[in-house]
């Protein structure tokens, strides 16, 4: 597997980082298919050219990715007004629907709507970059075709490291043969990021309900009772009658040769989740994430150890590329 990597990266704007971002997936071999610029529609061509057209008030793009196991996915991002805030779609069959304009996204019948709220219409953005541009640093890593395509998307605040906001869509192993889409999804991010080395708080990742969960995933998809459901992170507590006691972050470097080590980051589906759909008592294991991890060491942000080949943000690791990232 290898990777793309846009890294250590400033902004000189909040839409030059959407920019930035949009720029980074489509060298990584994602597409960029159907533009509104603010002004003008195009259901063919990438219409956003710099940041400045990015900066337009309701600008927006999607991203297409390559076929995948005889499959695709569309991610349909229009940034607010402020570009901080944004409302995220997916979907798995293309955006060929709806009433779309240079201001108004279009539509798809299976979407899902990971960040964000309200109509194509009238949307309803949510906080993910923070506020300010000058604090951002942003790095993207992007995987080829061997990867899946999975993405990484996370900034931090400049010089204190404090992790504020992670775009990602991971594969997992371990899948059941008749998951088509054995994929997670997390996009997670705040207006003002932490000022101190703090990290994506923890209960985003392992809660398991409320708006506070994060994770996303499909359940039966293709089927008549398939379900687009919330989906948490196992923190590997260290047993029963011991409350929030988890071995990440905390278990500490391998007493043979003083490495780190690293979990393996696993993917459950409660059935607490699904009180009002079709499937009111599943509880299922979804896999375990093929590029992402989990720390046993709880290292400061950006860490990328001894062999720069992984890098630490918040309790999750990620591939690395060998230098040195910026703070």
């Amino acid at each position: 597997m290898a990777f793309t990597f846009s890294i250590n990266n400033t902004f000189s704007s909040l839409a030059d980082g959407w920019y930035q971002f949009k720029e980074a997936l489509k060298a990584g071999g994602w597409a960029v298919t159907q533009t509104g610029d603010g002004v003008t529609y195009s259901s063919v061509s990438d219409l956003i050219t710099t940041a400045t057209v990015m900066n337009n008030t309701r600008a927006w793009f999607v991203l297409t990715q390559p076929v995948v196991d005889g499959y695709q996915k569309f991610i349909c991002i229009q940034p607010g007004t402020s570009k901080y805030q944004v409302r995220v779609k997916l979907s798995w069959t293309g955006f060929n629907t709806g009433s779309p304009s240079g201001t108004v996204v279009p539509s798809a019948a299976d979407e899902k709507v990971i960040l964000g709220s309200g109509s194509d219409a009238t949307p309803t953005y949510e906080d993910f970059l923070n506020s300010s541009f000058n604090l951002i640093r942003s790095n993207i890593i992007i995987g080829d075709a061997a990867s899946k395509y999975a993405f990484f998307w996370m900034c931090n605040r400049i010089t204190t490291g404090g992790f504020g906001s992670l775009f990602m869509i991971d594969r997992v192993t371990d899948a059941h043969a008749l998951d088509i889409d054995p994929y997670v999804y997390f996009m997670h991010g705040s207006s003002s990021y932490p000022s101190t080395l703090n990290s994506i708080s923890g209960n985003i990742i392992t809660n398991t309900t409320g708006s506070t969960s994060r994770f996303w995933c499909w359940v039966r998809k293709g089927y008549s009772d398939q379900v687009f459901t919330k989906c948490f992170m196992n923190y590997f507590n260290q047993g029963i009658g011991i409350a929030n006691n988890y071995f990440v972050g905390l278990l500490g470097t391998n007493p043979y040769d003083g490495n780190d080590t690293l979990l393996p980051a696993l993917v459950f589906v409660g059935g607490q989740l699904n009180a009002s759909s079709l499937l009111t008592s599943l509880s299922m294991y979804k896999g375990q994430l093929v590029n992402a991890q989990l720390n046993g060491v709880t290292r400061v942000a950006l860490d990328t150890g001894t062999s720069k080949l992984k890098v630490y943000n918040g309790p999750l690791v990620f591939p690395w590329n060998g230098t040195d990232p910026t703070v």
